[in-house]
């Protein structure tokens, strides 16, 4: 199939049908609609626990945020027809914010391996003596 439309002169990507882009956006999927509305409300029950912190919020609106303009980016780059200088901005666009993405996700994981580091000092159990159940753990080896 390519080398026949080599030989008629015609681009490999071809452009979307003019028809397919008559009123603007095309309308989202319905899985796309489920995963914006189980990503929002997930970024919405986060942010609602004020117990976990500025820090924890500020990432969880980011990385909405982040998530929505890349994916409208997505979108804007599919419907653009193909040399166009505003697909090449939204390339770049796009690669800035899945750069963004990326860092973020990897000081979360900094931040969650440091702190698993100090906590196993406060996870031992400290042994008091009025409290019956508190046995010392003593593997038995066979």
């Amino acid at each position: 199939m390519a080398e026949t439309l080599l030989e008629q002169g015609q681009p490999l990507i071809q452009p979307p049908p003019e028809d397919s882009n008559k009123g603007g956006a095309w309308p989202p999927s319905p899985l796309t609609i489920v995963g914006f509305a189980f990503l929002t409300f997930n970024s919405a029950m986060a942010v609602s626990s004020w117990r976990s912190g500025f820090g924890a919020v500020s990432f969880v609106a980011f990385s909405y945020l982040d998530l929505a303009m890349l994916f409208y980016c997505l979108r804007m780059y599919h419907k653009i027809p193909p040399g166009s200088p505003l697909r090449e901005r939204l390339k770049v666009a796009m690669w800035l914010l899945t750069t963004m993405l990326t860092i973020a996700f990897f000081q979360l994981l900094e931040f969650w391996f440091q702190s698993m580091g100090t906590a196993e000092n406060s996870t031992k159990i400290q042994s008091d003596p009025t409290c019956p159940r508190q046995l010392p753990y003593s593997p038995t080896v066979p």
